[in-house]
């Protein structure tokens, strides 16, 4: 687990000083705050394996194709899918919708399965609630029409379940909550209590303590349904136009999901990038996030990053 920038521990041994403590507090970057867990942001289109769990839970046909235009008007919004400077995706199923990472389809579903069966899914991986990890951490954000209406004083509409479908709009993920909802997928369903302490042992090599691995819930989807987004997952990394392909890898089999979202305001917009990855070496599951603030996109920043990570730990 690391967030960068961050700092010198050295500098607080055997304590620091006032001046260096106001520097590091007053630094633009914040590196004493920890982002991994308790950055709370917006995901992109990681979220969309999630929602794909909703839609194939209320029936929709895995291999059913539609067509991306490149845009989707719903409630009067238009919401644009990466591909609308080339006239869309074409004819895509929800296994080339992960693959391509195309809103169109993500939205069109969306709004037919309607938000709750969307919030069912995110809640059931962990969203909005702590991890029960040791060292703390955000809850992220669930949405609620309750929520919307608090906080921005208007009834939810079919637009705002289209923009949290793709990962955009109010709903907020910790790192951490993706790298568990992530293994989840990698494991079947099973959403694991994350720890930092595997066991102690003394000076004599006596154990002193072992930590359980603990099961806090189950994803809300079938063992079929979830290898179905597995299959989606392994499009992205493995096939020719997978937005993750750069972090295809010789030594390890990845499965994973990009994604990039924009935050601020016109004419100051910019972009998260991230990317969720999955695989097995030598009978051991890894699950990684990579998030780079202010990037320019999850398979440009960060799918590279996860195939370099595994090359040099596993080698």
């Amino acid at each position: 687990m690391t967030s960068q920038p961050s700092y010198n521990l050295n500098l607080f041994s055997p304590w620091i000083g006032r001046v260096r403590y106001t520097a590091l507090a007053q630094d633009e970057q914040k590196p004493l705050f920890n982002r991994a867990l308790y950055g709370s942001y917006m995901p992109g289109s990681i979220l969309k394996v999630l929602a794909c769990l909703a839609f194939l839970e209320n029936g929709v046909n895995p291999n059913e194709e539609m067509v991306c235009d490149g845009e989707t008007i719903v409630s009067g919004v238009k919401i644009r899918c990466a591909s609308y400077r080339s006239g869309g995706h074409g004819r895509v199923n929800l296994y080339t919708a992960l693959e391509k990472s195309c809103n169109d389809y993500l939205i069109e579903h969306a709004v037919a399965v309607g938000l709750d069966e969307l919030v069912k899914q995110y809640a059931a991986a962990g969203i909005g609630e702590p991890t029960g990890f040791e060292l703390g951490g955000a809850d992220g954000l669930l949405p609620s029409k309750a929520g919307l209406k608090q906080r921005e004083r208007r009834n939810w509409s079919n637009a705002d379940t289209g923009f949290v479908s793709i990962g955009q709009g109010m709903v907020e993920i910790t790192p951490l909550q993706a790298a568990v909802y992530t293994a989840a997928i990698a494991n079947g369903g099973n959403i694991m209590r994350p720890f930092i302490v595997k066991k102690i042992v003394d000076d004599k090599g006596v154990e002193l303590y072992k930590t359980t691995p603990v099961v806090r819930r189950r994803l809300a989807a079938s063992p079929e349904h979830i290898a179905m987004v597995k299959e989606g997952m392994f499009q992205v990394v493995n096939a020719p136009h997978g937005t993750g392909r750069r972090a295809y890898s010789d030594i390890i089999t990845l499965y994973g999901k990009t994604g990039t979202a924009e935050f601020g305001r016109k004419p100051n917009l910019r972009n998260n990038s991230f990317f969720i990855c999955f695989g097995e070496y030598n009978n051991v599951r890894y699950s990684m996030f990579i998030l780079q603030e202010n990037g320019a996109g999850g398979g440009r920043d960060c799918a590279p990053l996860a195939t370099e990570f595994f090359k040099q730990y596993l080698n």
